[in-house]
């Protein structure tokens, strides 16, 4: 064993289980003393917080079962008997049998593991008898009020999705005990292993007037935690600190809480009503044009951009959603904040289907971008005819010509889509960029007007350089060039 501390972990244990044990006998034989038990609840006591420093878990549940019971008697809430003095030897024997196994092994047998578990819940039992009822209540009562603005906004809409998707948002607020680090708490580490996390903070609840005087053995920090775990799973997780934690489950009303400065920006009055309309007519891919149009007008620093930013969020949701979409319409007419309440129990909420959107749904592309994609698919094409010195430059500029037009079309999907199609794509496979070409311009939908196909330049590869020479009946040839794309992109805007 290389440890020292785990073996100075060893020594101090075995010494401590031996004075525990020769309390036990003597408490057996004299009688109940309350100074007896109070030695026996520190020893007890330190020996769990000493098990804490280390990855011992089933030891250290089993002694935090038994400091409980020790508890208990102390408080007399429970009575000492043989059959308790029996259960506690017990437990001390098998924590000495992990002693042992760890000096052997560094770890204590699974077989060991086991006996340790069942201990812990025979002891949990008998603590659960001598426990009042209002006790247990309190345990398991889960908070109500809480400010939750102080979450960042990208956070909530988080949670908020997650409510809507049926799934479980729990908030955890954990406030360790002052003399925890005494105990071998280790409070962060706690907090940072929570079961599904996906937020966190941390800060001091006690302000520090002197620095050269504060106590730095003292705890003053608390944590908030968000999770997607069930309650019960984080009660399992947080079972030796069950007093230093309160419940939260936010409601989607809580949750959405539009910030910002409340003056300046575009009339809105027009957007709203359009908004409403659209909505009446559930034409859900227009709906979110227009809503990503106002936005773009919209400095975000404003109430109105962060109502938009909920709206845009929610939008995916409908028709659940709708009482909370309509409140912050409402918002936006008046700069207040919105008034919701809760129709739904985030448990009852089902996902509703939302029409997903098509291309036939999708607004027109200009004619003279369909052309421009039919130029490039020629040009690809007839990329394997070309030299190899060649082949790799015509291909990066066909790509990023087509890449030029996607972007010019302001459509969010599918510049999504050919991404996607871009990167999985290389010059010895752009059969899915061809296939996408085709899809566009082959749907009517997409233009008022017959496509005719493009007559195109011969490519031809007699120099290391790019060339497009024209067939010899054609007079003018056509070039292709390579410019800067943040050029293009501002030609575009």
């Amino acid at each position: 064993m290389k440890n020292p501390l785990l073996q100075q972990f060893i020594i101090e244990s075995r010494d401590y289980l031996q004075r525990i044990g020769e309390i036990l006998i003597k408490l057996e034989e004299d009688g109940e003393s309350k100074d007896l038990l109070n030695e026996l609840f520190r020893l007890v006591h330190t020996l769990k917080g000493n098990s804490g420093l280390f990855d011992f878990p089933m030891m250290t549940k089993l002694l935090h079962a038994s400091e409980d019971l020790m508890n208990r008697l102390r408080e007399e809430a429970l009575k000492y008997s043989s059959e308790i003095a029996d259960l506690l030897l017990e437990s001390m024997d098998i924590v000495s049998q992990m002693i042992d196994e760890i000096e052997a092994y560094d770890e204590p047998q699974l077989s060991t593991n086991e006996a340790a578990q069942e201990k812990a819940s025979s002891i949990r039992e008998i603590i659960s008898v001598g426990e009042k009822p209002e006790e247990t209540k309190k345990e398991n009562e889960i908070s109500e009020s809480y400010n939750y603005s102080a979450i960042p906004e990208e956070v909530r809409m988080k949670m908020v999705k997650t409510l809507f998707e049926g799934k479980s948002i729990t908030l955890i607020h954990y406030q360790p005990e002052k003399e925890c680090f005494y105990k071998g708490e280790d409070p962060f580490l706690v907090a940072r292993k929570t079961p599904e996390i996906i937020w966190g903070k941390f800060y001091l609840r006690e302000k520090i007037e002197e620095i050269e005087t504060f106590d730095i053995y003292s705890c003053i920090t608390d944590f908030e935690i968000i999770s997607t775990a069930e309650v019960e799973t984080l009660k399992e997780h947080f079972q030796y600190v069950l007093d230093q934690i309160k419940i939260f489950k936010p409601k989607i009303s809580a949750l959405i809480i539009p910030q910002g400065d409340q003056n300046g920006g575009p009339v809105y009055e027009d957007f709203v009503q359009d908004f409403r309309n659209l909505l009446k007519d559930k034409n859900i891919p227009l709906l979110k044009n227009s809503l990503r149009a106002i936005k773009e007008l919209t400095a975000s620093n404003l109430f109105v951009a962060s109502c938009l930013r909920w709206i845009d969020t929610l939008i995916d949701y409908i028709p659940n959603s709708m009482p909370y979409i309509e409140e912050l319409l409402k918002s936006i007419e008046t700069f207040e904040k919105p008034q919701f309440i809760e129709t739904l129990e985030p448990k009852e909420l089902e996902r509703q289907e939302v029409k997903v959107e098509t291309l036939e749904d999708k607004a027109k592309i200009p004619v003279e971008i369909l052309k421009t994609l039919q130029e490039q698919k020629l040009i690809l094409e007839k990329l394997n005819t070309l030299e190899k010195e060649i082949r790799e430059g015509v291909f990066c500029s066909v790509i990023q010509s087509l890449e030029n037009a996607i972007n010019f079309t302001k459509d969010i999907d599918l510049i999504g889509r050919f991404k996607s199609i871009k990167e999985s794509s290389n010059l010895d496979n752009f059969q899915d960029i061809i296939s996408f070409i085709n899809e566009l311009t082959e749907m009517k939908i997409l233009s008022p007007e017959r496509i005719e196909p493009p007559k195109i330049a011969e490519i031809t590869s007699t120099q290391k350089e790019e060339k497009v020479i024209s067939k010899p009946e054609e007079t003018i040839a056509t070039k292709i060039l390579k410019v800067d794309e943040e050029k293009i992109n501002r030609l575009m805007n």
